[in-house]
């Protein structure tokens, strides 16, 4: 009995290899082929799929195609209709000084700065004090 087990085991085996290899296809890293490879392991490739069922996926995604494109058109038109703030200042507002009396203050206070004379280290100098006379 044990004998005739093994022989329908051994027959089954061979039957469902032989299926298999037929239709075998193998992943060797991240590529498919339907010839083995070192360490390639074997993908079930049985394709399930009704026809019917492919026909509701096209559809399902034909729809979502058509909404996609609407919310993006809605999303441009609401980007579009944004106005920002214009920049504006925290503070008191300053009236607009004349622009001349503005060029004179600039050009006293440029005058009133002394730009360095070198990179040299700073040098303190003490003022003459001026002596009155009697």
């Amino acid at each position: 009995m044990t004998l005739l087990i093994r022989a329908l085991f051994s027959v089954a085996a061979a039957v469902l290899t032989a299926n298999a290899s037929a239709a075998s296809i193998y992943r060797c890293g991240q590529e498919y082929t339907q010839l083995p490879c070192a360490e390639g392991r074997v993908v079930l490739a049985s394709d399930t799929v009704t026809p019917e069922q492919r026909a509701e996926a096209r559809q399902v995604a034909l729809s979502e195609r058509r909404l996609a494109e609407q919310m993006a058109r809605d999303r441009r038109a609401d980007e579009a209709a944004i106005h920002p703030a214009r920049a504006t200042s925290l503070g008191p507002s300053k009236p607009k000084a004349d622009t001349k009396a503005a060029a004179t203050k600039t050009r006293r206070k440029a005058k009133k700065r002394a730009a360095p004379e070198s990179d040299d280290d700073f040098i303190a100098h003490v003022p003459k004090v001026k002596v009155a006379r009697n």
